[in-house]
């Protein structure tokens, strides 16, 4: 009976081991999230400033037309900019959060 508790307490203290880790990967993507959504909301102002100056200071239609396209073309690079690095973190969460459930890596099969 003593062996059946000894593997029953090595199990759950690798179940509470693997909680907190998957615990502490959920919280550093948090805060990866935050960073990036703080970074992209600054990156985004401060280019909504820039446009917002150059239009004021524009003197004919055909100069805000321009400059208009210009904003959209700097906006969706930075969308697009944005959304590399938020797939970034999350292909990296998977492959860490695949590394503590034991499962293979996108890609790669398992040895046979």
């Amino acid at each position: 009976m003593n062996q059946v508790a000894q593997q029953f307490k090595q199990v759950n203290q690798a179940g509470v081991e693997a909680m907190a880790t998957v615990a502490g990967a959920a919280f550093s993507v948090m805060e990866r999230m935050a960073a990036l959504n703080l970074s992209a909301a600054r990156g985004f102002l401060r280019q909504r400033q820039l446009s917002s100056r150059k239009l004021l200071s524009a003197r004919d239609a055909r100069t805000v037309l321009s400059l208009q396209a210009q904003a959209l073309i700097d906006d969706s690079k930075q969308a697009m900019d944005y959304s590399q690095r938020a797939i970034e973190i999350s292909l990296q969460t998977r492959d860490s959060l695949n590394k503590v459930l034991g499962y293979p890596q996108p890609g790669r099969f398992p040895a046979q």
